[in-house]
């Protein structure tokens, strides 16, 4: 699965009858307001899943243990739980296939410190309402890993044109960009290692001023990926209950996905390169 692709028509494409862990497309909206019910019901039948509504956290558990859901959307304010307090019960449920659970936090308000907290339960994507339908459709097939058209975040010429330079020249800004993060990486790790906050933080930092140069989109999947994931180290500095090696594990993945995605990109330039077409084969082609 790529990061980048060389067109630019980028579509995004539900398949439902796709290969996937869920074989039913039922989406659990947990939800005590019956508009906001309604609204998922009509918004996502079109695009192929069926809304299965739970009012409370209770009924949500009892709902998830009886089958299985392509993901969960949660408003964060509940009867009975808060939203934070159910995605923890559901990412401590003794089933796995229910603790990984793909979970997206719709809710009118929510403050920074609740998002960070999330993050540490491995939710990263959250909707504001009211809500809008293409967003909704593209943060439920991105949390529930559906296919689409194409993995990439973006295409080349979109980082040309955001970045404003050719294409040789954004491969060698992102080749930079890519080494520059692992550099940073490694300095995040170390000070993780070493239980140093202050350089955990300005480590952090880098990694999402670097993350700025890439000439990525914000809402880019790679880029929200990686991003939720820096944010989660840093939350999650010296919390007893964060995985940071798990998190860190993740976020080197990451990078290692892009440099093999700018290898990729190389290597049909580097093809074309070394062909060379003598004149008279040239003349006797058009010829015929």
């Amino acid at each position: 699965m790529s990061i980048f692709k060389l067109n630019s028509c980028s579509k995004w494409a539900i398949h439902p009858t796709g290969q996937h862990e869920h074989t039913m497309n039922y989406v659990l909206c947990i939800d005590d307001d019956v508009v906001a019910q309604r609204l998922y019901s009509i918004l996502l039948k079109n695009a192929g899943y069926e809304v299965v509504n739970a009012t409370s956290a209770s009924m949500a558990i009892e709902k998830i243990e009886q089958q299985r859901y392509t993901a969960a959307i949660l408003d964060y304010m509940i009867p009975d739980l808060n939203g934070l307090d159910l995605a923890g019960r559901i990412r401590r449920h003794a089933e796995e296939s229910i603790r990984k659970l793909p979970l997206i936090v719709c809710s009118a308000s929510l403050d920074r410190k609740a998002v960070q907290q999330f993050t540490l339960l491995g939710v990263r994507h959250f909707l504001v309402k009211p809500i809008e339908k293409e967003l909704l459709k593209q943060t439920l097939i991105r949390a529930a890993g559906t296919q689409w058209d194409g993995k990439a975040i973006t295409s080349l010429e979109l980082i040309c044109c955001n970045l404003g330079v050719e294409s040789t020249t954004a491969l060698e800004l992102l080749q930079q960009a890519a080494e520059q993060l692992r550099v940073q990486y490694a300095q995040l790790r170390e000070a993780t290692s070493a239980r140093e906050e202050a350089a955990v933080k300005m480590g952090c930092s880098s990694l999402r001023s670097t993350l700025c140069n890439l000439g990525l989109r914000s809402d880019d999947e790679w880029m929200m990926d990686v991003r939720g994931l820096v944010t989660a180290v840093e939350a999650g500095f010296g919390s007893p209950t964060a995985d940071l090696e798990g998190l860190l594990a993740r976020l080197e993945g990451a990078f290692d996905r892009l440099h093999e995605d700018l290898g990729k990109l190389k290597e049909p330039q580097l093809a074309s390169a070394s062909i060379t077409v003598k004149p008279d084969t040239a003349t006797s082609e058009i010829a015929h």
